[in-house]
């Protein structure tokens, strides 16, 4: 699930360090001891977003929630402000 790009990085570089970290951190969040692990789960997709996000430069991550039916999540990408 969360390939580092080791060409494109700067392992010097306080951020990668971070999201290298986020990154196993994701992955940790998704191996459960029983494999119940769904992935349109809100939790599985929060896991994945988290990694995309910790690989993407200042974008920011927007997590909705319908919560009429309380059971439909979605996660946005946006542009980020300077």
């Amino acid at each position: 699930m969360c390939q580092f790009n080791e060409h494109r990085a700067v392992f010097n570089d306080q951020r990668v360090m971070i999201a290298k970290q986020l990154c196993q951190f994701a992955k940790q969040l998704c191996q459960f001891n029983d494999h119940r692990a769904v992935f349109n789960d809100h939790r599985a997709l929060i896991v994945k977003q988290l990694c995309q996000f910790a690989f993407s430069d200042r974008v920011p991550v927007v997590l909705t929630q319908d919560v009429a039916s309380n059971s439909r999540h979605s996660v946005s990408l946006g542009a980020a402000t300077q």
